[in-house]
């Protein structure tokens, strides 16, 4: 059984910035947050919601085991939300982001080792790269640390952003449904689909 909570509203309504879209302004905003209390926090997980007074950014809740494993628990839980045991809990958790507002985009925010894409290297080359360095990576010579909020949108576009610990340690990146560039694995596949489940 998973044990699942609702937490409250964690950002204020956000003024619009000039050039920045209100949903990438949403996950800045969550990140520099969470960034004020320093690198080694847990994974957590968010929905940012429309209201006609702006965008709001709240807690998703999440099983216990998301916090020591992400990925395979993200994976783990949009199977059983799929199964008829498990859409109570999915009708459940619509009612309580629809009390919120319109859901917009659902994410995570964790600190993962990764690896810098050498110039050159292209999107697939570099991701088999990676998925070949699946579980690894902290042995890797070459491993960075950084902090990633992935996001996946209603309308199918996709946000990362990403601030790596090491040799930039300020250096931030945000990519938005860039086409050049490969969005796949455990996670965005894996929030792709809550949104289609939670979206009907």
């Amino acid at each position: 059984m998973l044990r699942m909570e609702f937490g409250g509203i964690n950002l204020d309504i956000l003024p619009e910035i000039e050039g920045m879209s209100p949903f990438e302004q949403s996950v800045r905003a969550l990140e520099a947050e969470i960034h004020e209390s320093g690198w080694d926090q847990p994974p957590s997980s968010w929905v940012i919601v429309t209201r006609t007074d702006g965008m709001l950014t709240a807690p998703f809740p999440m099983p216990n085991a998301f916090y020591r494993d992400p990925g395979t628990t993200l994976v783990r839980l949009v199977a059983w939300l799929s199964t008829t045991s498990g859409k109570k809990t999915c009708d459940e958790l619509v009612n309580r982001i629809g009390a919120l507002g319109a859901l917009h985009a659902i994410g995570i925010v964790h600190e993962v080792w990764s690896l810098r894409k050498d110039e050159g290297v292209t999107d697939e080359e570099f991701h088999q790269i990676y998925e070949a360095s699946r579980g690894k990576l902290h042995l890797h010579p070459d491993r960075i640390e950084t902090r990633t909020a992935t996001f996946w949108t209603i309308d199918e576009a996709w946000g990362v952003l990403h601030r790596e610990r090491e040799e930039f340690p300020e250096f931030d990146l945000w990519t938005l449904n860039d086409p050049e560039r490969v969005f796949r694995g455990r996670v965005p596949d894996s929030l792709r689909a809550l949104m289609g489940l939670i979206n009907g």
